[in-house]
């Protein structure tokens, strides 16, 4: 990342700041934006530039760095400090190997990273409300049609899921 820079960082740039970041002192989210902003000099422009959904952008970029980095496992939460993350042995290990920018094509060259997002994708969508196109099949099914239908939805999750 440049210091001073004329436009909004991408999210991928806040990767390796992060990272760096988080092998001085564990983080979280809100301040390690506000401590890489300083650092690299951004301007108030850039600083209150917001999403349609009124966060600032750079929170929002430094957000999804910040996923990436966990689904990397370069990161993970603290043990004890809420809404803080720490550095992993991973992450330490990535840093002195790898010099230079982090990218998206980076973390997918690692094993597990494409897998650890669509796990997560899965679970969000299993944590979806039922629609009413899906409440209206329940409310026309027999219980036996509805244990059959959770039965055939337990087939499809990974055993591995139950183990978490």
């Amino acid at each position: 990342m440049q210091n001073n820079p004329t436009q909004c960082p991408t999210w991928d740039e806040f990767l390796k700041p992060l990272l760096d970041l988080a092998s001085e002192e564990p983080i979280m989210r809100r301040t390690g934006v506000q401590k890489i902003a300083d650092k690299f000099a951004f301007s108030e422009e850039i600083r209150s530039s917001r999403t349609k959904t009124g966060q600032t952008h750079i929170q929002n970029r430094a957000g999804w760095a910040m996923s990436s980095l966990v689904k990397a496992k370069f990161i993970e939460k603290h043990t004890t400090e809420k809404f803080t993350y720490q550095i992993t042995t991973a992450g330490r290990a990535y840093l002195k190997q790898h010099h230079g920018p982090i990218t998206d094509q980076d973390l997918k060259n690692l094993d597990g990273y494409e897998e650890a997002w669509e796990e997560a994708s899965r679970k969000k969508q299993l944590a979806k409300p039922i629609s009413k196109k899906g409440a209206n099949r329940i409310s026309q099914s027999t219980p036996d049609d509805l244990i059959d239908a959770a039965y055939n939805d337990l087939k499809r999750i990974d055993s591995g899921y139950f183990e978490e």
